[in-house]
C-alpha cells in the first residue's frame, strides 16, 4: 500500500468531475450523498474562515493510461463542495458571517454566483487535505475503510460494506437503487440516511441464505448483519443473485405506488413470499410465474387487511429476535399458501414441491378454459377487474 499525497485545488476536482471523468464519487463502498444544506454550508463557512476540515481518502487507480481518483473517505465535503460552486444551492439562512479583508461578510442564503469574485476565486483555489492511496488490495481497502469510520458516523450495517467485496457491494447497491427500494418501499428520510434500506436487504439476504443455503442466524439485529457481511465476502452465490434480481423484478410488477406496509420490518417477508410467488419454473421474460403479479398484490392487500392482528403480536420490541423473525415469516407465508391453495408447499421454511403447483401466466391466466383455471381464480375476479383500467386485457400484467 503506497499513500501519497494529491495536489488538487477546487477547481481542479470540478473539472475531473464534469470534463475528465477522472473523479469517481459513487464507488460501492461508499453510501452516496446525504448532507442536508446546512451541514454542507458549515463546510463552505470553514473553508472561507480558516477552521480544520478532515482529509479525504481516495484510492489511485490507472486503466488504459488513464488515472482516476476513487473517493474512499470524504464524499460529503467534495460533493457539498461541487455542487456549490456549481450553483446547485444557496448557502443556508443560518450561515454566520465571515470577516473578509478587516470587513465582515454576510454570506447566508447566497449561491456561488452570488459571492463577491475574489471569495469565489478563494473557494474555487482552496486545497483539500487530500491522500491518494494505489497499490492497495480490496482487502486492505475495507480495513482502511473501516478504520477511517471505527467508533464514529456509520453504524453497523453502514460498516457492513466494508467487510464485503466489491462485487458484492456492487451487487447490493444496483438492487438498493431499484424501483422497489427507491419508489415503492416506505423509508423516511432519516431511515435512509441511516441506510436502513441497506439493513433491510441484508436482513433479507441472511433469511434467504437461511432458506437457501442452510445458514445459521441466531436474530436479523445489526451485529448479525455485521457477521452475514463477513460469512458472504467473496462468497455469494451468482444465482442467489440471480434470484433477488428476479424476485426485486416480479415486485416491480406488482406495485406501482408507494406502499405503507411495505416498511422496513415487513419487506424481508414480501421478499420471501415473492420467491414462492415466482416458483422454481419461473420465466421473466415471458413473464410466466406461480402467481402472477395482481394476484399477489391483491393477497398483499388482503393480508395487511385482514390478518394483520396475529402477524402484529411479533412485530414489537425484540423484533429482530429469530423466534419472532420466523413467526413472521411463518404467518405470511401460510397465508399466501393457503390463499392460493399452494398445496405443492410444505410449509414456511422455504421447502417446495412445484409439481403440482399451477403456473399462473401474465398473457393467458384470463384467457384459460373455465376448468383449467384455479379455484380462487373466480373468487378473485369481479375485485381485480374493479381495479383494472378498461384498457388492460390480462389481469396478471
Amino acid at each position: 500500500m503506497i499513500k501519497t499525497t494529491l495536489n488538487f485545488n477546487v477547481n481542479n476536482l470540478l473539472k475531473m468531475r464534469d470534463e475528465k471523468c477522472t473523479l469517481v464519487l459513487d464507488n460501492p463502498i461508499q453510501r452516496g450523498f446525504v448532507w442536508s444544506i446546512p451541514q454542507s454550508s458549515l463546510l463552505i463557512h470553514s473553508m472561507l474562515s480558516s477552521y480544520p476540515i478532515p482529509p479525504i481518502y481516495c484510492l489511485k487507480v490507472s486503466n488504459n493510461g488513464t488515472t482516476s481518483y476513487e473517493v474512499m473517505d470524504g464524499l460529503q465535503r467534495i460533493q457539498s463542495c461541487l455542487n456549490f460552486v456549481s450553483n446547485e444551492y444557496p448557502l443556508d439562512e443560518d450561515t454566520p458571517p465571515i470577516r473578509w479583508d478587516d470587513e465582515v461578510i454576510e454570506i447566508a442564503n447566497c449561491y456561488f454566483s452570488d459571492l463577491p469574485q475574489d471569495i469565489q476565486q478563494e473557494i474555487l483555489h482552496f486545497k483539500f487535505l487530500i491522500y491518494g492511496f494505489e497499490d492497495i488490495s480490496n482487502d486492505e481497502i475495507g480495513e482502511l475503510f473501516y478504520r477511517l469510520n471505527n467508533g464514529y458516523l456509520l453504524n453497523k450495517t453502514q460498516k457492513s460494506l466494508s467487510c464485503i467485496d466489491f462485487d458484492n457491494v456492487a451487487f447490493i447497491k444496483d438492487l438498493l437503487s431499484s424501483k422497489f427500494f427507491q419508489e415503492y418501499c416506505k423509508f423516511t428520510k432519516l431511515q435512509r440516511k441511516n441506510s436502513a434500506d441497506l439493513a433491510t436487504l441484508l436482513q433479507a439476504m441472511i433469511l434467504f441464505h437461511n432458506k437457501y443455503y442452510e445458514y445459521e442466524f441466531s436474530s436479523i439485529s445489526d451485529s448479525e448483519i455485521l457477521s452475514f457481511a463477513n460469512y458472504i465476502k467473496d462468497n455469494y452465490p451468482e444465482e442467489m443473485k440471480t434470484r433477488l434480481y428476479d424476485i426485486v423484478s416480479y415486485l416491480e410488477l406488482v406495485f406501482h405506488n408507494q406502499e405503507k406496509q411495505l416498511k422496513k420490518i415487513n419487506i424481508p417477508m414480501v421478499l420471501l413470499c415473492a420467491d414462492i410467488a415466482l416458483g422454481a419454473d419461473y420465466n421473466m421474460e415471458k413473464r410466466v410465474f406461480r402467481i402472477g403479479p395482481k394476484y399477489f398484490y391483491h393477497w398483499f392487500t388482503t393480508f395487511f387487511e385482514e390478518e394483520l392482528e396475529e402477524y402484529s403480536t411479533y412485530c414489537s420490541s425484540g423484533s429482530t429476535k429469530k423466534e419472532k423473525t420466523c413467526m413472521r415469516m411463518e404467518i405470511m407465508q401460510n397465508s399466501l399458501i393457503r390463499y392460493f391453495e399452494l398445496d405443492g408447499i410444505e410449509n414456511s421454511n422455504g421447502e417446495e414441491d412445484t409439481s403440482d403447483t399451477p403456473l399462473l401466466e401474465q398473457e393467458n391466466v384470463s384467457t384459460k378454459e373455465e376448468s383449467e383455471t384455479p379455484s380462487f381464480v373466480d373468487d378473485l375476479m369481479a375485485d381485480i377487474e374493479e381495479h383494472t383500467p378498461p384498457d388492460e386485457t390480462s389481469i396478471t400484467e
